[in-house]
């Protein structure tokens, strides 16, 4: 004899409401989950450093990262920030004005509502503790 599996209200409500609306209920967890990007300039160090850190920290934030200097993102092999991933993001944490500048001029002010500068420059190797410690200190969500 199959069980029939119990579903709560609010998860019973859910799944009617993405049916009535021909919604994919994984489309909707998406768009709850909130989404931070950090952006550097060659996404090697710094970006990555926090991606990777708070990723593994705080599993229920989905998070991202990205460079903003094509040339080097394409030599390195590294993520070249896209509109996609500002569309995207909630947060965008870059680290020092002059990603902020270069994400203005490449993408306009669309998104500029959404970028804060955390002041961190590039002095740190991927992972170093002092990057993380100063990483835990200035960026909330």
């Amino acid at each position: 004899m199959k069980r029939k599996k119990i579903v709560s209200r609010t998860e019973f409500n859910f799944k009617v409401l993405c049916s009535i609306q021909n919604i994919n209920p994984s489309s909707i967890e998406i768009m709850l989950t909130k989404h931070i990007l950090f952006v550097c300039s060659a996404n090697k160090d710094r970006s990555r450093t926090a991606e990777d850190y708070f990723s593994q920290h705080y599993p229920d934030i989905c998070f991202d990262s990205a460079g903003t200097n094509a040339k080097i993102c394409r030599q390195l092999g590294t993520t070249y920030i896209t509109e996609n991933q500002l569309a995207v993001a909630d947060q965008v944490l870059v680290m020092e004005n002059k990603h902020r500048q270069a994400l203005l001029q490449t993408f306009g002010t669309t998104y500029a509502h959404k970028i804060s500068v955390l002041h961190i420059r590039d002095i740190y190797p991927y992972g170093a503790k002092a990057l993380i410690d100063v990483l835990r200190e200035r960026v909330s969500f």
